[in-house]
């Protein structure tokens, strides 16, 4: 992903950390973060075989940045395997930031 993100000249940060403090502290460390008109996007790259969290667990880990009005995606290791499948998969992401930022 991080070649087909490069590849395709977007604006994006590999495993930045991200923290909120204060009594409700939290850290979290996205796999990805675009950045593109004015959108931000989180990207979780799960392993098929190593992620075991729920999708409320999931949705409840990521909350920290969808309350703030970011896109969160998840997509799956297998979907991103090779390079050509990551470039389709990174395009795939575009899209939809595409289709939202028209909305």
């Amino acid at each position: 992903m991080y070649q087909a993100f490069k590849a395709l000249g977007v604006s994006f940060a590999p495993l930045p950390v991200f923290i909120r403090g204060g009594k409700d502290y939290r850290r979290i460390e996205p796999d990805f973060v675009i950045i593109k008109d004015g959108l931000i996007m989180i990207i979780e790259v799960d392993g098929d075989t190593v992620h075991r969290e729920t999708p409320a667990e999931a949705h409840t880990r990521l909350t920290m940045f969808t309350h703030e009005g970011a896109i969160s995606e998840r997509v799956l290791a297998s979907e991103c395997s090779t390079p050509e499948n990551a470039k389709k998969c990174a395009s795939q992401l575009l899209e939809i930031l595409n289709k939202r930022r028209k909305a």
